[in-house]
């Protein structure tokens, strides 16, 4: 009969894993191009970390969509609101 080693356990005071403040979503909001058809959506954090989505274009999004790739780039680099 084999013998198990003993299941270590961290004290009742301590997380197992440590955690962080989670990020609240502070906004989310549909892009527009010049006619007014909606390319993008974003969606901001608490962070200051900001993901946005194209409408329509796959996991290489500079060649599905190279123009509304562009301008969201424009408007990235130039400090305006995605």
């Amino acid at each position: 009969m084999t013998t198990r080693p003993p299941i270590l356990r961290p004290p009742n005071n301590q997380p197992t894993t440590p955690r962080s403040k989670p990020h609240r979503k502070t906004t989310e909001a549909p892009l527009t191009d010049q006619t007014n058809n909606t390319i993008s959506y974003t969606r901001s954090y608490s962070n200051k970390m900001t993901y946005a989505t194209l409408k329509g274009s796959g996991h290489t999004a500079c060649t599905d969509k190279p123009e509304e790739c562009f301008a969201m780039f424009k408007r990235w680099i130039s400090h305006n609101p995605l």
